[in-house]
């Protein structure tokens, strides 16, 4: 549960780093900002959900995370890119970890 936090608290980082850096470069892609808005809700979602998980099942009140380099002073096609892989690398994950999650939070 310790890594399926880390993995939402980065895949969050990482959506507002993408979302903040679509605004910047397609201002007018409204549907697009829109989809990666709602993702983050969803994300912030899992990671409210996981850590009632860890402070009522395991007794963990705090997980450290660690993040990586930031867009800053990337090239507008280097920020497409990253956003792009990001975003393909987790458009399954965020379905299989709710499943997950609900599964670990209905009462048994």
């Amino acid at each position: 549960m310790v890594a399926m936090y880390k993995l939402f608290a980065f895949l969050n980082a990482s959506l507002g780093n993408i979302t903040r850096d679509q605004e910047e470069l397609n201002p007018m892609a409204k549907e697009l900002l829109e989809r990666l808005h709602n993702t983050t809700k969803t994300t912030r979602g899992l990671i409210s959900n996981l850590t009632c998980l860890l402070c009522k099942n395991y007794n963990i009140f705090q997980v450290d995370v660690r993040y990586g380099d930031s867009s800053k002073g990337k090239s507008a096609f280097k920020k497409k890119q990253q956003g792009c892989q990001v975003l393909r690398k987790y458009v399954q994950v965020i379905g299989q970890a709710a499943r997950v999650l609900l599964l670990h939070l209905s009462p048994s």
